[in-house]
């Protein structure tokens, strides 16, 4: 599952590569495109794309430097920020998208209907899986955050 799973994942970089981007840079840009005009915060982004905020703002950074986005501020509240695609970013969706749909099709073409609608349960089940784990995991974390380090200059014992 595992070799599967990172060569499929290979396989997209690679065509991501090819186009000038990445995976995650695309997936920016593919949300912006699911509702044209409409704009997003960097924190509904980054919730839509699984990715922490820190690593959607390095991937915002990028995208405004290529002008593929377009940042601007709501005239309701000055204090947070919005981001839409730009022309050129929709020209960019526009221009690939059809061949990342090729390769996805190609792809899935090695398996009947039959197989694809199986294959798609399990994905759908194991990432509801996944989302538990992650909620888990994070439960535990919260309750087993570090203790506050001493005072500097004061030594504490540990005792096992």
């Amino acid at each position: 599952m595992l070799r599967t799973g990172s060569d499929i994942i290979e396989c997209m970089e690679d065509f991501f590569a090819r186009n000038g981007t990445s995976q995650g840079r695309y997936t920016v840009l593919s949300l912006l495109n699911r509702e044209p005009g409409a704009a997003l915060c960097p924190v509904d982004l980054a919730k839509r794309a699984g990715v922490t905020k820190a690593t959607m703002t390095g991937l915002l950074k990028g995208l405004e430097e290529e002008g593929m986005i377009k940042r601007f501020r709501p005239k309701e509240d000055g204090r947070m920020y919005l981001i839409r695609l730009s022309p050129k970013g929709q020209k960019y969706v526009d221009t690939v998208m059809p061949d990342l749909l090729k390769r996805i099709t190609n792809l899935m073409d090695s398996l009947n209907t039959r197989e694809q609608k199986a294959l798609l349960d399990i994905m759908l089940k194991l990432a509801a899986k996944i989302e538990q784990i992650h909620a888990s995991d994070e439960k535990k974390a919260r309750k087993t955050e570090a203790p506050a380090l001493a005072p500097r200059g004061k030594e504490t014992e540990l005792r096992a």
